[in-house]
Formats: structure tokens, C-alpha cells, sequence
């Protein structure tokens, strides 16, 4: 039964995600107004918005003027449905509040990500809905216990925040601003929402693995000459991208440490 509603809730969720992606870079309202086509203003009728059926039934291009549609409509679309299946196969016997909120999470991060791909920027609003319903979430669960859950929080906001503000980045650098590989502050919110969703302990293990992921996609990067050492890649994915990997697989933290003698 979880299953099915995951799948369906992944539906429709990813639909709307696409439309926050695409408006709220923008300052555009996205709770209301009809979608339209990017390039010849159309708006889209209720055919061309059904998940996943709309993009392939119209083979990835608008009905009215034929532009193509942004690969990451699909990607968002097929992810959205995966994650909370994912979510739920991997968690036996999930309360409600346990399930709802990790979806909430999952598709919040999922937004974050592509956002940030797209325009090198984390938007605060989507960053503090995560910090909240991370917070809301181990205030109701007690997993991670609040007083874990805070500390997590400062600590991933003071580590990554300090990071993106080390005075000698300018210095070595010799420019007026960070260098365009630098973490921004952004990075140091999502970090701090990190905290508050995973407690300490979780927080740590994210942190590795993002470091990790960052580090070998960077050296593909460099190594297949798509990037150079001035090249802006955004960490927020990274971030991201692990704190959902944990949010899933809920033992990682533990297997993590316990190989680390911990």
C-alpha cells in the first residue's frame, strides 16, 4: 500500500516540483498561474501536464511551437516517484509522520539540487523549509533527539560556513572575492539544515560522503578538460544529494563509524 502511494505521490509531487524549479529562481509565483511554454507563452492545458505521460507523448517538445523541453523536466519527473519508492522499500513498517516527512524532505533537496545546477544558487526559502521540517521532524520522532538535532545543526552551519568565509581564500587567491570554486553561504545554510535533519552524527557522515562525491565528479571534470580549476561547480548537489543518500539508507552513519573504530 506504501508503495502504490509512493508512486503516486511521487507523480504528482515531481510535476510541481518542476514548476517551483522553473519559477522560483525567477521570483515568479508558483503556487498559481497556469504553466506555459518558455518560448512561445502558450499555456499548458491539463494534457500536458499529466507526470511523465505529457513529456513522452510529446516526445520532450511543446505541442504548440515545438521547443524542446528542459532534460531536467523528465529527470525530476522519474526521480521524484524513485526516491519515495526508495524511501519506502527501504524503511519496514514507517509511521506516518515518519514517511510523510521524509518525503517532504526528499523532494525539497531534489528541488535544491537542480536549482542549484541550473543557476548556481540555493534559494533560502526551499533551504529553510528544509531546516524546519527537519527540525519538526526529530521534535516529533525524537530521531534524531532534538538536543542532537541542534548541535548537528550549528556544527554543519559553523563548518561549512567557515569554509566559504576563511579570510585567506582572498589572500591566496589574490583577488577582491572568493575564487569561483568557493563554497558559498548557501552552502553553510544548507549545511546547518543538514544538521538539524540528521543530528551530529548524521550530519558527519554526510559531510564525508559529499566530500568524497565532490571531489572524484571534480577530478572527472578536470581529468575529461569539461572543467578548469576557474570553472564554478556547485557543492548544494553534494550536500544534498547525501543527506538524501542518509535519509534513505538509515544505517549508513553507524556502518560509517563503526569501520572507523568509532
Amino acid at each position: 500500500m506504501w508503495r502504490i502511494g509512493a508512486l503516486l505521490a511521487g507523480a504528482i509531487v515531481g510535476s510541481f516540483l518542476t514548476t517551483v524549479i522553473e519559477r522560483l529562481p525567477l521570483e515568479e509565483q508558483f503556487l498559481r498561474g497556469r504553466s506555459r511554454c518558455a518560448r512561445c507563452g502558450m499555456r499548458l492545458t491539463p494534457r500536458d501536464l499529466v507526470p511523465l505521460f505529457s513529456f513522452l507523448t510529446s516526445r520532450g517538445h511543446c505541442r504548440h511551437c515545438g521547443a524542446p523541453i528542459p532534460w531536467w523536466h523528465l529527470a525530476v519527473e522519474v526521480a521524484t516517484p524513485v526516491l519515495f519508492i526508495l524511501a519506502v522499500a527501504l524503511s519496514p513498517n514507517p509511521s506516518l509522520v515518519d514517511q510523510l516527512s521524509r518525503w517532504m524532505l526528499l523532494a525539497l533537496l531534489l528541488a535544491l539540487t537542480v536549482i542549484d545546477l541550473r543557476t548556481l544558487q540555493l534559494p533560502d526559502s526551499l533551504v529553510a523549509a528544509t531546516a524546519v521540517v527537519g527540525a519538526l521532524r526529530s521534535l516529533a520522532l525524537q530521531h534524531p533527539p532534538f538536543p542532537d538535532a541542534v548541535l548537528g545543526g550549528s556544527v554543519g552551519l559553523f563548518l561549512i560556513g567557515l569554509l566559504a568565509l576563511l579570510p585567506w581564500r582572498r589572500a591566496i587567491n589574490g583577488a577582491d572575492r572568493a575564487p569561483t570554486t568557493a563554497m558559498g553561504l548557501g552552502d553553510a545554510k544548507l549545511a546547518g539544515a543538514m544538521g538539524l535533519t540528521l543530528g551530529l552524527q548524521g550530519l558527519l557522515a554526510a559531510l564525508l560522503v559529499a566530500f568524497v562525491a565532490g571531489g572524484l565528479v571534480a577530478g572527472l571534470l578536470l581529468l575529461s578538460k569539461r572543467a578548469t580549476l576557474k570553472s564554478r561547480i556547485p557543492f548544494g548537489p553534494f550536500l544534498a544529494g547525501a543527506t538524501a543518500l542518509l535519509l534513505v539508507v538509515r544505517e549508513l552513519p553507524e556502518i560509517f563509524f563503526r569501520l572507523a573504530g568509532f
